[in-house]
């Protein structure tokens, strides 16, 4: 008797205890929602602060990545709140391709801590294990979306960051504060799993009808103006037009995007830009670190992959802006050994110092970059990790 007495306290006390942590979490849930601008300064406060406590003490390196890690952790915790919120004006992409979507993000988002974390409790050879089980990872998750639900060319960041000012309507906007009620009006009901919640919340995003035109064109000047009922409150106002309904944006992975489908070579360069990671870690174990075998193999697999992707006029706003950022980033390969202990190191040293010692007031910004550039380089996922 007394046995089951104590299991059935103990019970009670866990089910409270559960209770609690889900009241907290939607009570959070509600503040996200009401207050997404007051979430983003804190966000970027967490982030400043893993800047500033960088080289401050003993493993602040580590304490820094944790910080930021975490902060971008929240980042993506608060846009799935507001994904899934009455207000968020932007569509969205299918349920399991989200889901696919966001461990690639989670990924992406610790994987430097883990890295460094490794090798501070299990050494070199925990390091390196943990690195070559996240690219692992990464390939068969990436591979996935691009043979199974047919992505196209995949970002960096599968999900970027919401833009909260753009992307969710303020109460101001909607003439009320978004409350709880409405929010499980847009499929976000507690008693639901996510994917009813996010296939209801896809579905009104692509049954939503179209809105009224927020600009107007003169027919003799042809200038294009806001119209009254477009203009935001005076306290947001700017010399920006408002974006139309179906018109592409500006500004590169603001909005989900159909796809472009990839047909022959274009397939083969994205074959060849998600297995390069595997097939550079697989020669990096067979030739040595300080072999030119996995540097050269890697940088003609990512050449390949771009010069295959030919002419991309057809791509959408994202797409191209993609391959723009796998163009750019090709300068890696300059910081990337054993062409940066060899070649590159001392030339890029030898300039930072130039400009630290002529150019007034620069000094305070390039000194902790040249001091941060050894530990910086020697990262896997600084430097070989996209």
């Amino acid at each position: 008797m007394a046995e089951s007495s104590s299991g059935f306290r103990l019970q009670a006390m866990l089910s409270k205890l559960v209770s609690k942590c889900h009241n907290y979490c939607e009570t959070y849930k509600e503040w996200v929602i009401k207050n997404p601008e007051i979430a983003s300064q804190i966000e970027q406060t967490v982030k400043v602060m893993s800047f500033l406590v960088a080289g401050r003490f003993e493993q602040s390196q580590e304490f820094a990545e944790l910080v930021y890690a975490a902060a971008n952790l929240l980042v993506y915790v608060n846009d799935g709140i507001l994904r899934k919120a009455a207000t968020f004006k932007q569509k969205l992409p299918p349920p399991s391709q989200y889901r696919l979507m966001s461990w690639l993000t989670v990924i992406e988002y610790v994987e430097v801590f883990a890295e460094i974390a490794a090798r501070r409790l299990a050494g070199e050879v925990g390091r390196w294990i943990v690195i070559v089980a996240i690219q692992i990872v990464k390939t068969a998750l990436r591979a996935i979306l691009l043979i199974c639900h047919k992505v196209g060319l995949q970002s960096l960041l599968p999900l970027f960051p919401l833009n909260r000012q753009r992307d969710i309507e303020t109460s101001e906007e909607n003439d009320e504060t978004p409350t709880h009620s409405s929010v499980k009006e847009s499929g976000v009901d507690r008693d639901q799993s996510f994917d009813e919640d996010f296939e209801k919340v896809y579905r009104e995003c692509e049954d939503r009808p179209e809105k009224t035109a927020v600009t107007f064109t003169g027919k003799r000047t042809g200038r294009v103006v806001r119209t009254l009922d477009a203009a935001p409150p005076l306290t947001n106002r700017s010399w920006k037009l408002p974006i139309e309904d179906g018109v592409e944006n500006d500004d590169p992975g603001c909005n989900y995007l159909p796809p472009t489908q990839l047909t022959g070579k274009r397939v083969l360069a994205e074959s060849l830009y998600i297995a390069r990671p595997l097939v550079h870690l697989a020669s990096l174990f067979k030739c040595g670190q300080q072999s030119w075998k996995p540097w050269l193999l890697s940088c003609g697999m990512d050449i390949s992959s771009l010069l295959l992707m030919e002419d991309p006029q057809d791509l959408n706003i994202n797409e191209k802006a993609e391959l723009r950022r796998r163009s750019i980033y090709m300068l890696y390969y300059l910081l990337r050994s054993p062409f940066y202990d060899k070649y590159s190191k001392v030339k890029i040293l030898f300039m930072l110092s130039a400009m630290a010692n002529t150019i007034p007031g620069v000094r305070l910004i390039v000194n902790p970059l040249i001091e941060y550039l050894p530990y910086w380089q020697q990262v896997y996922f600084y430097t070989w990790g996209f």
